[in-house]
């Protein structure tokens, strides 16, 4: 009996052996080297456009610490003065304790 395998695998080799000589010559194309043309040397120089966007104005302006600082000064001295106030308020509490209690 005759199978037709023998003559397919000729076939499959042969158009494989073509595929890989075709990659190999793509291959060996593709690292050829190919220089493009040089249109840097024949076009004019770059230059910028003018800004037609007015000048920045500069201004005053106040940093956000400094203000800070000065509310913390404030709280503070007013901290202060509620604090002397109540040791003020708690020694006259204190001395009128004692008076009432040598007084009885």
């Amino acid at each position: 009996f005759s199978l037709q395998t023998d003559a397919r695998h000729d076939l499959y080799e042969a158009t494989l052996q073509e595929r890989l000589r075709a990659a190999e010559e793509d291959l060996r194309k593709s690292r050829e080297f190919h220089a493009r043309s040089a249109d840097v040397v024949h076009k004019q120089k770059f230059v910028p456009a003018k800004s037609t966007k007015p000048l920045t104005e500069v201004s005053a302006y106040e940093i956000r610490s400094e203000k800070r600082a000065e509310e913390r000064r404030k709280w503070e001295a007013a901290a202060a003065a509620a604090r002397a106030a109540s040791r003020c308020r708690a020694t006259r509490a204190g001395q009128s304790r004692a008076h009432y209690r040598a007084a009885c």
